[in-house]
């Protein structure tokens, strides 16, 4: 295959990470603008698409069974295009969440469409390949899209919304590179019906946990940064971007470091714990690098790692369930995150953002200890080879 194909294929998933958090370093523009709503009210801005990613990709099947990905993957880039850049044309409240909805219909017809072109354009260890760099590729983009937003965001919150005709490559790749091919709904192959693995369940409460929790960063970070004077709209795009990068390391070195550490799951877990308690007391920028490190480093183990597990888990027909549900679950985080946490804050921590990390930390304590629990008492195969009583639990027990 041309190298020309690849970068095609690839360059879709470029665009879904830097979506909804690309902008967060415009946030605290954003909120001096619309100073009449909440500061959690104003972070929908960020999380809003994740509801209409997920609302659009329970569509998938019926919509790949009867659209060539192209389609797809064109027409949604036109959508990511307008409904991105149109933000920074808003002058209400309800008019850019509006905007914000568009943005999330697009993602939800570019990734699956990207996702499923690998998977049927490739085989064996090179699909494999392409999966490791599609995720590579999609924190790069993130990372771009942050520190390109950020910069902008440092003259006018407007001028942030511009990373979104970053795109506009992408469509002439993927109108050059990629032809049509649908494959109808009625041509698919019928397999054999297997029952939905319940562990599966498991794993998207962990994937909805952690990525709502993951999300607080690029929620508030913006408004800490603005309301304790550490800097500017800059100062938050470097910040985010350090953490998309992490996250892009340690996810880039997963393969090799978990065939040499044991209990690097384990590891990952306290890792993401320890940068949020670490964050509720940093006071400096120099401690704030280093908290959201930490984070970046646990979350880039964790999440290829419950990845890993659920497609252990995907057989037959129940198989792309799976996957639907961890996928599903992640967005269900990125956004019950600003509002869960939107009401934590004003019930009981009256807008002091720190205590909300703090809170975090031992929450994400706490739930590991709940793992733990479930795991002695045997309610499902042990996930991080844990040695209990002398045994040791396979992470693909049933």
């Amino acid at each position: 295959m041309k190298k020309s194909f690849h970068a095609a294929v690839l360059s879709g998933q470029a665009l879904t990470v830097m979506a909804g958090a690309s902008i967060a370093p415009a946030l605290g523009g954003l909120k001096n603008f619309f100073s009449s709503y909440e500061s959690h009210t104003v972070q929908l801005i960020i999380s809003l698409p994740a509801l209409f990613i997920l609302l659009t990709t329970l569509f998938q099947g019926f919509l790949l069974g009867h659209w060539s990905k192209r389609k797809l993957l064109l027409t949604g880039i036109v959508l990511y295009i307008l409904g991105g850049t149109a933000g920074g044309f808003a002058s209400y409240f309800p008019e850019m969440l509006i905007y914000r909805a568009i943005l999330g219909i697009a993602v939800g017809l570019i990734m699956p469409a990207s996702l499923s072109l690998i998977a049927e354009s490739y085989q064996n260890e090179e699909r494999k390949k392409m999966m490791g760099l599609s995720s590579s590729v999609s924190n790069i983009g993130g990372l771009t899209g942050t520190l390109f937003a950020g910069f902008l965001a440092g003259f006018c919150w407007r001028y942030a919304f511009a990373v979104y005709l970053l795109a506009l490559p992408v469509w002439y790749l993927i109108f050059k590179n990629i032809q049509d091919k649908v494959v109808l709904a009625s041509s698919l192959e019928t397999v054999k019906k297997t029952l939905f693995p319940k562990k599966a369940y498991f794993y998207g409460v962990c994937a909805m946990v952690f990525m709502a929790s993951f999300y607080l960063l690029p929620t508030n970070m913006a408004l800490l940064i603005q309301k304790e004077n550490l800097g500017e709209a800059g100062i938050t795009g470097l910040i985010l971007s350090l953490l998309t990068f992490t996250v892009f390391l340690s996810g880039f070195y997963f393969q090799k470091l978990s065939a040499k550490i044991h209990l690097l799951p384990v590891y990952a877990f306290i890792f993401f714990i320890a940068g949020f308690i670490f964050f509720s007391f940093s006071k400096t920028l120099v401690m704030i690098f280093v908290s959201v490190s930490l984070i970046g480093i646990g979350m880039g183990f964790i999440f290829p790692f419950i990845f890993h597990e659920a497609s252990l888990l995907a057989h037959g027909k129940e198989g792309h369930k799976v996957m639907n549900l961890i996928t599903g679950s992640l967005f269900a985080g990125q956004f019950l995150s600003p509002v869960f946490f939107g009401v934590l804050n004003q019930l009981f921590f009256k807008e002091n953002t720190r205590f909300l990390f703090l809170s975090a930390g031992i929450g994400l304590g706490l739930f590991g200890l709940l793992i733990f629990m479930m795991i002695r008492m045997k309610f499902f195969g042990n996930p991080f080879k844990l040695k209990i009583d002398g045994n040791s639990y396979s992470s693909t027990k049933a």
